[in-house]
């Protein structure tokens, strides 16, 4: 049986941080992690399967890109993180061998979606982000076993999306529709997640620039200057767009994005971004308050946020509602800037978060998180997995 562990007070004192880290650790072990790796990998057909409702029976066998690529970073993690055990280091194989014989175009590219075998291919190379994740799985991979073996692989695919990432008319952007002229915040906070992870293999110096042009679009193009929020998407001159959500900021894309760019920082030993950071979460919660809700999905700087949907395959949600990913990436970012700025402000946020996930997210009866929940706090998804949805947004937050 799952306990809640329900946090108090305004401060971290030593005690409670210990209590706080094993709590996580345990849970994450003898719950989130435990649950995929007794589920997920595919014994018939190698790589994993992803898509499981509440009670975790199977309700599909297709294989995405993103799900596959995904299991392998958590799994390397995993043997990192808790004792180089065997089993992570066989669950991450399994996701990069599926994806060597059955998803890779032989040109550096990933192919979208496959059946369970892999034999079939039921879409191709539509999308830059099966890239992105699979270098982020594969350099943690190399990275965490120290292997060679992957190098090669690794090294095209990186070039090809290097290629790919700085030309702003590529148009294989799914779930996005490719717009002449319109750029989208997501495509650059992967990559700049995805190229700061691969720097651990390829070395800093080596993958510099590109994180420089990741980290430019963000906060020089995306960055709305005069709210100081990130929008979704701009034009290539960094005028709003027209249309459907023109002005919208997804919480969720934010606060991963300011992890992403604190763990650049790290990376280009720029001590100045934690300021930004900070000055860009602040803004965010500001615009949060307004709404009176703990958290929401999305909002819009016109104030006219209609429902959207985040990825192909993938429910549709309304700006208020409270959506997993959501809170698990606000988990990350305010723990990360609780232990960077000791500020009560970032701890007093990430205590919040933590009990109203313990309070409505945890499912105590079946396990992992419930996916989505209305304004109310409602459960309205509560499917453990997809194609898309897979071990990945709340293990690595809590991992992280």
């Amino acid at each position: 049986m799952i306990h809640r562990f329900l946090l108090s007070g305004s401060g971290f004192e030593k005690k409670e941080l210990l209590q706080i880290a094993s709590y996580y650790r345990n849970y994450l072990q003898s719950d989130i992690l435990k649950n995929w790796a007794d589920k997920t990998a595919d014994s018939a057909y190698g790589g994993y399967l992803t898509c499981f409702d509440r009670k975790w029976n199977i309700t599909g066998y297709d294989k995405g890109a993103w799900g596959q690529a995904r299991h392998i970073f958590t799994f390397s993690e995993a043997y990192r993180l808790f004792g180089k055990e065997k089993k992570w280091l066989y669950l991450a194989k399994t996701g990069i061998d599926f994806i060597k014989n059955r998803m890779y175009d032989g040109n550096g590219r990933l192919y979208y979606l496959v059946d369970r075998s892999g034999m079939q291919i039921k879409e191709k190379t539509i999308s830059i982000f099966s890239d992105a994740f699979f270098i982020l799985g594969l350099s943690h991979y190399i990275f965490v076993t120290d292997t060679t073996a992957e190098l090669d692989l690794f090294k095209t695919v990186y070039a090809k999306f290097e290629e790919n990432i700085t030309n702003e008319n590529f148009k294989d952007i799914t779930p996005y529709m490719y717009e002449k002229s319109v750029l989208h915040h997501a495509v650059f906070m992967i990559a700049l997640n995805a190229v700061t992870t691969a720097s651990t293999v390829l070395g800093t110096e080596h993958c510099s620039s590109l994180i420089h042009y990741c980290l430019d679009k963000i906060l020089n193009l995306f960055l709305d200057k005069e709210r100081n929020c990130i929008v979704e998407k701009k034009m290539t001159d960094g005028t709003f767009c027209t249309g459907h959500n023109s002005r919208l900021v997804n919480v969720g894309h934010t606060y991963e994005c300011l992890w992403f760019i604190l763990d650049a920082a790290k990376t280009l030993k720029n001590a100045d971004l934690l300021k930004t950071v900070c000055s860009i979460a602040n803004s965010t919660e500001e615009h949060i308050k307004q709404t009176s809700k703990p958290l929401i999905f999305s909002f819009a700087l016109d104030g006219k946020a209609e429902k959207n949907t985040t990825w192909k395959y993938e429910a549709t949600f309304s700006p208020f509602d409270n959506v997993s990913w959501t809170y698990a990436e606000s988990l990350c970012l305010f723990g990360y800037l609780a232990a960077l700025t000791k500020n009560d402000t970032y701890i007093l946020r990430f205590k919040h978060i933590h009990n109203l996930v313990q309070n409505h997210f945890v499912d105590t009866e079946y396990g992992d998180w419930f996916h989505a929940l209305d304004e109310n706090f409602k459960v309205i998804k509560n499917f453990k997995g997809s194609v898309v949805k897979t071990a990945f947004h709340i293990p690595r937050a809590l991992m992280k």
